[in-house]
């Protein structure tokens, strides 16, 4: 399996989606309200990224400070790139107590109840074409 850093751009397109949709991540019994901190939240997700490729190729490639910009894109992008997203960063065996994966969750939650869903958009010709990485 191999990972990449995934850009500035796909982080704050998914932070983005995440204010929008006024979504809550509970995280070690801490709930936290996206909209509240998006610079924080995002640095958090762009950090885990890292994490995940340095463990993956032994690196020790140091995260840049993020600062929140909107990047608007529609569901069904949101949706492969969410799963962009944890398949890039989910190299480290605690990746699944992380805040990161958390988020994740949580997003995919609200994806589903907009009825965006790998089952339901797969095959469609926007699904398809949509980029695998936001650059």
């Amino acid at each position: 399996m191999s990972a990449w850093i995934v850009s500035k751009k796909h982080i704050d397109a998914l932070v983005t989606f995440a204010v929008e949709n006024d979504l809550i991540v509970t995280h070690n019994n801490e709930e936290y309200r996206i909209a509240d901190n998006p610079d924080r939240v995002g640095q958090e997700l762009w950090a885990e990224n890292y994490r995940s490729v340095n463990y993956r190729y032994a690196k020790e490639i140091p995260v840049p400070l993020y600062i929140f910009q909107r990047e608007e894109f529609d569901g069904i992008i949101i949706c492969k790139n969410l799963s962009c997203y944890d398949y890039q960063t989910c190299e480290c065996d605690d990746y699944n107590e992380t805040f990161a994966k958390a988020f994740v969750i949580e997003l995919n939650k609200t994806l589903e109840k907009l009825g965006y869903t790998w089952k339901k958009l797969e095959g469609l010709i926007e699904f398809e074409n949509a980029s695998w990485g936001i650059d």
